[in-house]
């Protein structure tokens, strides 16, 4: 398990007790609890485009958890990059940004009681055999996702499976 949350937790606390006690004040210490606050901010404004994809991914944002698995598909890229908006369409999952040049898909989830929502990052490569998704689910705060990124990959081939079924 990630400790660098708990971590950076510990460490804002310290610099607040610090602050707090070298000048008295109350108000200038508790700037120290923007930064968490504003992390979580910025992920939430840049979590809806594919542009900021590097920013989730970042094996240097500690403070996100990210799950990667990939399936196989018989079906050609150029159908399937269709076939799955139309699956997250029908979907618990919504479709957030898509780029059909890159072959990329943006979806996510929403913000509920037990997390800020996760973004779902998918890539389709052309395969010689049909294609290769390769989901990504990631967290939008928090360095542990309770199993929802797991989760969030098991609906998405459910989905898909599901969808291709008559």
């Amino acid at each position: 398990m990630n400790k660098t949350p708990l971590l950076l937790t510990a460490i804002c606390y310290a610099i607040y007790r610090i602050i707090s006690y070298l000048t008295g004040e109350v108000w200038l210490p508790m700037l120290i609890l923007l930064i968490p606050i504003g992390i979580l901010l910025l992920n939430l404004i840049l979590r809806k485009k594919l542009t900021y994809k590097n920013w989730f991914l970042s094996p240097l944002n500690l403070l996100l958890e990210r799950k990667t698995q990939s399936f196989q598909s018989e079906i050609k890229t150029d159908l399937l990059y269709d076939k799955l908006q139309e699956v997250i369409s029908n979907s618990t999952f919504s479709l957030l940004d898509s780029n059909k040049e890159t072959l990329s898909i943006l979806c996510g989830t929403s913000v509920n009681f037990w997390t800020w929502g996760e973004n779902i990052y998918v890539q389709l490569e052309e395969t010689n055999e049909g294609s290769n998704i390769t989901i990504t689910s990631v967290t939008i705060f928090g360095n542990t996702s309770w199993n929802r990124n797991q989760k969030n990959f098991e609906s998405f081939v459910d989905s898909f499976e599901a969808s291709l079924t008559i």
